[in-house]
């Protein structure tokens, strides 16, 4: 996501690009830049190339996005209002050294009280919030941050949940009346 430029992780599209046509050059080369997102993961590029029935070909290349201290979400994508649940997230030390790290979460309206965990060398430690889904919303923006103590490693993630009435609106009774003359119900 920018190279750095953004402090929060939050582009999480599965798709980095698609081009269903590049204009080659004089030398039969064609130059793209490929925008990452925020994902902390491998990506697989993938070139498929024709031009006839006999000039064809492919290529790829793998690309591995990682960092010193992650934090990953293990938010449930879509919670009703009144919904009790843990908001929970992953954070890995990828590192050869082990880390004390201080966890936050905030969502709707405060944040809530900050984690301290011990993470050994390239291990990890879950980290959890008791919440509770208010209600009157669409949707609940979660910023989440981990940052190493004493140290430089940090991680910040912004996730989206989708929110649902508790009890979804349902038509008990309807009628259909043509819309001529007078109608009295």
């Amino acid at each position: 996501g920018g190279g750095g430029r953004n402090p929060t992780r939050e582009l999480f599209d599965t798709l980095l690009l698609w081009r269903g046509s590049v204009v080659l050059d004089a030398k039969g080369e064609a130059t793209i830049d490929v925008p990452m997102n925020d994902s902390l993961t491998s990506f697989r590029l993938v070139a498929v190339a024709d031009a006839g029935a006999d000039r064809f070909g492919t290529g790829s290349a793998v690309v591995r996005v990682s960092q010193d201290l992650q934090m990953l979400a293990g938010l449930p994508p879509l919670v009703r209002e009144g919904a009790r649940f843990d908001a929970g997230f992953t954070l890995r030390n990828t590192t050869a050294r082990a880390m004390t790290v201080k966890a936050s979460l905030a969502g709707p309206g405060a944040a809530l009280a900050q984690q301290t965990v011990t993470i050994a060398a390239g291990a990890a430690a879950q980290v959890s919030w008791p919440v509770q889904v208010p209600a009157g919303l669409s949707k609940i923006e979660w910023t989440a941050g981990a940052e190493e103590q004493g140290g430089a490693a940090r991680d910040r993630a912004k996730i989206v949940q989708a929110v649902l009435p508790a009890v979804p609106l349902r038509v008990m009774q309807a009628s259909l009346q043509p819309l001529e003359g007078t109608l009295s119900i």
